[in-house]
């Protein structure tokens, strides 16, 4: 939680700020500001390590849940950010780095919901919504479908 919470706040901070002059909290020759990016980055790598224990504990069984490939791709885009952020490495342009930030906090908000079932009261409601979802896999399969179906007979008349 402490991970979820700190990119967070560094996201909200600092990405709306890269494209202008400033000078606050998060500029980047800031003492605090660089504090952050190193508890960052050392949080993230912990996480990593941990992740990477798990592939190696479990093999093959890791990749048959769809949350380990949520949070194995939140690790890599928050490094990247970070690192990019940090380096200015690969001089990535700013609004391809502002969509993989928002990128990045949809899959926090997912992790942060699927984390959610470890508090007791909450546990029955997240496990709701989850088989809720589960449950609609056909119906958006035919949704989409019919959808693509009208599409492309719409493209094709244009």
């Amino acid at each position: 939680m402490l991970y979820m919470t700190l990119m967070l706040i560094y996201f909200m901070n600092y990405i709306p700020y890269e494209h202008e002059e400033h000078n606050g909290f998060f500029d980047e020759h800031n003492l605090p500001s660089s504090l952050i990016r190193i508890v960052a980055v050392l949080l993230s790598m912990i996480l990593f390590f941990f992740e990477w224990q798990q592939i190696m504990f479990l093999k093959m069984e890791y990749w048959y849940d769809i949350w380990n490939y949520i949070n194995i791709t939140q690790l890599v885009i928050n490094l990247y950010i970070l690192v990019e952020h940090s380096t200015k490495f690969t001089q990535v342009n700013e609004p391809f780095l502002v969509k993989l930030t928002s990128f990045a906090c949809i899959l926090l908000a997912l992790l942060f919901f699927y984390w959610m079932r470890l508090i007791s009261s909450m546990a029955f409601y997240v496990k709701m919504i989850m088989e809720t979802i589960a449950d609609l896999k056909s119906f958006v399969v035919f949704y989409l479908l019919i959808v693509s179906t009208f599409a492309t007979a719409q493209f094709i008349l244009d």
